[in-house]
């Protein structure tokens, strides 16, 4: 049973609209949504690391306030500020700490090639608990301080260190001997993560609610777009197999309307010309079969004149030997007999022709066959006494070939049978005929191993009837009749298609 084409059309899935859409916009969405969190994550991370700057910047310049001008100036090694100030200046730093919701406050300076603390906040939000650095001490990564020496400008860096990971602002001064000193104000980033933490699930939320109106437009573009296409679609598979006179419906938008209508259009138009191809096809089976009868009515017309042919020819034939035995003159009744060949190997061509299988061509090698063998039972009176040797190649000749070369086989082997062997002396004829190897065209080649031909003979000053016959026929059907070698007579003839 035959498949439905329409369902081998809808069974073919591709990527229908619905899901390409769906697809593209579910991508820009992505896309969309990245770039803008990218994007506002960048910004709003620059607007808080610059509050966060400008604020430890105030800070460092607050913490500068609180401690006398010569401070910096009297520092010259680890007894330099008492306990007791130094205290009270980590009293100080860490309520301006808490007032201004900073980590830790402390300042730094280079003496003698060494950076050293100067003043410091308690890690723990007490300094009374004493667990500050102590003055004079060397800071964990005092590289980075060195760095700062050389520049002299508002330092600003990310750094980990006890208090966790945290915003550094580096204030530089100089005392009045010109050593460079730093203050320096640290703020905790757990407070910016969390807000740029909440800005990327913001933007993801919102990239979820633009997905959303994107899924619902997809399947609004789908009641839209996709199914009347689906349905036209579904139609064309029902056209395409057992439904071919089914219109699609012209509905929906006017896109949809138009496709619908050039469809149906397109669809008649291709039924019209399947009608008229149907028509033609039918007229010309019709033309075949009439053409076939004429021609197989022309054919058996053919066969019967070649049959009627045949057999005037052969009455012909019969009259010529009732005439030759009526005759005493032996030269007379000589060229009657010739006669009744030739007249005998042109209706045995006819012969040939009206058969079934040669309505147009004769089979050269069945033809001289049968010829050869009824001239040696007509001119061999003894028989026996001459052998017929044939090697003959079946090729099939037009008649307005076969009938001459027929003829020139009859003349050169009547000649050989007549005149090779004298006073009953014995021998052998041969006949070959074959195609050529080099070109399209056959060759012929007739010869005896009997007396041969007289001295001083030769093709242009032919005397004999017969062989004057032979070589006209020869040029006939675009050949030209040679001498060839053997111990007899011999006699060759090529013949090349188109007569070259």
């Amino acid at each position: 049973m035959p498949a439905n084409p329409s369902s081998n059309f809808l069974t073919v899935k591709l990527w229908t609209l619905q899901q390409r859409l769906t697809l593209a916009l579910s991508v820009l969405v992505l896309v969309v949504a990245g770039v803008f969190s990218l994007s506002l994550y960048s910004v709003q991370q620059r607007a808080l690391m610059a509050d966060i700057d400008n604020q430890l910047r105030s800070a460092a310049s607050m913490a500068r306030e609180l401690v006398a001008e010569d401070y910096h100036d009297r520092i010259s090694g680890p007894q330099s500020v008492s306990s007791t100030d130094y205290q009270r200046l980590a009293d100080r730093y860490l309520r301006l700490c808490h007032a201004l919701g900073i980590e830790y406050l402390r300042s730094l300076m280079l003496v003698d090639e060494k950076i050293v603390i100067t003043t410091s906040t308690s890690p723990d939000g007490n300094a009374g608990n004493l667990t500050h650095s102590a003055f004079f001490a060397r800071p964990a990564k005092p590289e980075s301080y060195r760095a700062a020496c050389a520049r002299m400008t508002p330092t600003y860096q990310t750094s980990d260190d006890l208090w966790g990971r945290l915003r550094v602002v580096l204030l530089p001064f100089r005392d009045q001997q010109g050593r460079p000193y730093f203050y320096e104000a640290g703020m905790r980033l757990s407070e910016v993560d969390r807000q740029l933490h909440r800005t990327v699930f913001q933007c993801l939320l919102g990239g979820l609610a633009l997905w959303g109106v994107c899924l619902v437009a997809s399947v609004r573009l789908d009641r839209m777009v996709t199914r009347p296409l689906m349905r036209l679609t579904d139609t064309i598979g029902k056209i395409a197999g057992e439904h071919p006179g089914l219109i699609a419906e012209e509905r929906g938008t006017y896109e949809q309307r138009m496709l619908a209508s050039s469809f149906n259009r397109l669809n008649r138009a291709l039924q019209d010309k399947i009608t008229g191809q149907q028509h033609a096809q039918q007229a010309l089976q019709e033309s075949e079969i009439s053409l076939r009868e004429s021609l197989g009515e022309k054919e058996l017309l053919l066969k019967e004149i070649h049959h009627r042919v045949k057999n005037n020819l052969q009455i012909i034939s019969s009259l010529l030997r009732l005439q030759a035995h009526q005759i005493d003159n032996v030269e007379t009744k000589a060229v009657l007999l010739d006669m009744q060949n030739r007249v005998h190997a042109m209706a045995l061509i006819h012969k040939h022709l009206y058969l079934p299988e040669n309505i147009a061509s004769v089979d050269l090698s069945t033809y001289l066959k049968s010829l050869c063998n009824q001239l040696v039972r007509v001119l061999v009176t003894t028989p026996g006494a001459i052998q017929l040797h044939l090697n003959l190649a079946p090729i099939r000749l037009e008649i307005d070939q076969a009938i001459p070369c027929g003829l020139l086989v009859n003349e050169l082997v009547s000649n050989a049978l007549k005149h090779a062997f004298p006073a009953g002396r014995c021998g052998e004829v041969r006949v070959d005929f074959h195609a050529l190897e080099d070109a399209p065209g056959w060759r012929l080649r007739v010869a005896d191993n009997g007396v041969g031909l007289p001295p001083g003979f030769a093709l242009d000053h032919l005397t004999s009837l017969g062989l004057k016959l032979a070589s006209d026929l020869a040029r006939q059907i675009g050949g030209r009749l040679e001498l060839g070698t053997g111990p007899g007579a011999a006699f060759e003839l090529e013949c090349r298609a188109g007569g070259e």
